[in-house]
């Protein structure tokens, strides 16, 4: 069943549900995918949604004293657009809202009230306006439903014959089993009996088990019951018959389901779970809302499937218009989803990427350019609670080890360091420049050198000035004005050292961060790194990345106390006449840091919102 539906949830606020006092969010027509750090409310948008639409399965989602916030009870407002007038909207006519433009509208709105007994339910209306607005029969309600697929799943005991069998669910309110149920009735009807044959006994037959099983259980039980009538004793499948629910529900509990793998392991069995609930999806009818809810959309599943996944859901809401609403907490997902279907959530808001709610411009090519170039750990942006963005590999190696120095690990704060390679930060910082009134909640410090090239570019594009509301701030390197550098061309007005020239040239009372270069340019079989600023940088400049990662393991040692002076070979070294590289202490790394990286410093406490000196 193909074809485009022309309704979508296109808005839904919350009001006073769980962590969340109010936010609005604002859907994509086709895939969405809402991603962001632990506690931020992802989960609490999709159960806002369930809570006011339900779901095909009637998964509850029950109102706890927890869930409730100082105030009025929660109160959830769905906007459900449609695209024309076709005939999906000829269910909700009395509750349908006229637009300007001649398209139509439907809000919804689900108030929770406490009943006699203290228990909590949902009151749902539509209409313009909550006041206006009449409730919604359970009728109207039924084409809303979405589909669910909820976050933490078993799939070997949910898909597997049981009474709490997930696919027993999904089966009974698939349209088509209800449809060609009778024939299911028969065919298990003849099964069963044909089994139960084989442990019964009849005038004319006895089955093959009957003596061994059947008819041991039954003198044992006539043994043991002082009733004169026996009761007859029976193995296999009972037979109610009849065409109820319960007895259709009793035969698909007894269904599994499965593939030719042998002993699948998690992975395949949650893919087979995910496409087992999305079955109801192309069971939904033509002028019902065809929605989808996924919650945790990598569960259990190998990263490379994952890209399969959201390359093919991706793909099913292009042809054949379903809304998919999902959540997710990996950066690999994040990564191969364009940009304008990430929904970032943060401290209970969504921020949304599409074009005009942020700087970024597709005629510019900026979406292209982040999707080529976002990934895996570029796109852990989306997951931080603070952001440094820096040149290169060498600040992405050392800005953390700086931090630990200062006695501040960034994992603790939920700040990632991301390498835009060069000088590419306006593409990133884009999409944190949003154009609304909300503005972007993630601190985000951006480390650049204040190099020649560099600042003219600066000065070019007028960035020299903190984007404070945008919460986006830019720290420079020190320059041949400012820093404590030897040896600079002095005819060069603001003439950064970059940041190896820094370390190298700079006069600070220990030079101990130069040491650990030497030590790791030696460790690298290099030879000795000569004292000449310009000399050294010259010798480095092809292996920033390698000796930078060396001189990080070096300070992260010394920081746990398992670099502390120098080895017997270095002393003995010393002794035929060449000089032992000192070992810094952990004081004399500090001092440093502060001396040759105040940018550093500055950006740290920016990203990782520390207020104190």
């Amino acid at each position: 069943m193909v074809y485009n539906t022309a309704m979508y949830i296109s808005n839904v606020n919350v009001t006073n549900f769980r962590g969340i006092t109010f936010a609005t969010a604002q859907f994509n027509k086709g895939f969405n995918l809402i991603i962001g750090p632990n506690d931020s409310g992802k989960t609490t948008f999709v159960d806002a949604i369930r809570l006011a639409l339900g779901t095909r399965t009637d998964d509850r989602v029950n109102i706890l004293d927890s869930d409730l916030r100082e105030g009025p009870l929660p109160q959830i407002d769905i906007t459900i657009k449609f695209d024309d007038e076709r005939s999906e909207s000829r269910w909700f006519t009395e509750f349908l809202t006229p637009l300007e433009d001649g398209s139509l509208q439907l809000n919804i709105y689900c108030k929770t009230d406490i009943g006699a007994a203290g228990y909590y339910f949902q009151r749902r209306s539509a209409g313009p306006t909550l006041e206006s607005s009449k409730e919604l029969n359970a009728s109207v309600l039924e084409h809303l439903r979405t589909t669910y697929l909820k976050p933490i799943r078993d799939a070997s005991l949910d898909l597997g014959s049981s009474q709490n069998s997930r696919l027993a669910k999904i089966l009974k309110v698939h349209s088509k089993v209800d449809e060609h149920k009778e024939k299911l009735f028969d065919e298990y009807n003849k099964a069963s009996e044909a089994i139960n044959k084989i442990f019964a006994i009849s005038a004319t037959d006895e089955g093959v088990l009957y003596s061994t099983t059947t008819k041991t259980v039954q003198d044992h039980y006539n043994s043991f019951s002082e009733k004169p009538d026996k009761e007859e004793t029976k193995i296999g499948f009972k037979n109610p018959r009849g065409n109820s629910p319960q007895y259709l529900q009793s035969i698909l509990q007894k269904l599994d389901i499965w593939t030719d793998t042998n002993l699948p392991g998690l992975g395949t069995a949650n893919t087979l779970y995910m496409a087992s609930e999305l079955m109801l999806l192309d069971d939904v009818a033509k002028d019902n809302l065809k929605v989808a809810l996924i919650e945790e959309l990598e569960a259990h599943i190998h990263p490379t499937r994952q890209l399969k996944i959201v390359q093919a859901l991706q793909k099913l809401c292009d042809e054949d218009g379903t809304q998919i609403i999902a959540t997710s907490h990996s950066p690999n997902l994040a990564s191969q989803a364009r940009i304008e279907n990430l929904l970032l959530c943060y401290s209970g808001s969504l921020f949304n990427f599409d074009e005009g709610a942020t700087a970024l411009s597709s005629t510019a090519g900026d979406y292209k350019y982040l999707e080529r170039f976002l990934d895996v750990t570029k796109s852990s942006m989306f997951f931080s609670r603070g952001l440094i963005f820096v040149e290169g590999p060498t600040e992405q190696f050392l800005v953390p080890v700086f931090a630990a120095t200062m006695g501040y690990n960034l994992v603790d704060y939920g700040v990632s360091v991301i390498n835009v390679n060069q000088l590419a930060f306006e593409r990133f910082t884009k999409a944190f420049t949003r154009t609304g009134q909300t503005k972007n909640p993630i601190p985000v410090a951006i480390i650049t050198d204040a190099d020649k090239k560099n600042r003219q570019d600066v000065i070019t594009s007028n960035r020299e000035k903190d984007s404070s509301e945008d919460n986006i701030s830019w720290h420079y390197g020190l320059t041949t004005e400012d820093a404590p550098i030897d040896g600079t061309e002095t005819n060069t007005p603001n003439l950064s050292a970059t940041f190896e020239k820094i370390i190298f040239a700079g006069k600070t009372s220990n030079g101990s961060i130069y040491n650990l270069y030497k030590r790791a340019y030696k460790e690298l079989g290099k030879g000795i790194l000569p004292d000449d600023y310009m000399d050294a940088y010259k010798k480095v400049k092809k292996i920033k990345a390698p000796l930078a990662q060396v001189v990080s393991i070096y300070i992260t040692d010394i920081l746990k106390g398992e670099l502390v002076g120098n080895t017997v070979e270095e002393l003995m070294e010393a002794m035929d006449g060449e000089d032992a590289i000192p070992i810094p202490t952990k004081e004399e790394l500090l001092a440093d840091v502060k001396a040759l990286f105040p940018n550093i410093v500055e950006a740290i406490k920016r990203a990782a919102q520390i207020e104190e000196g």
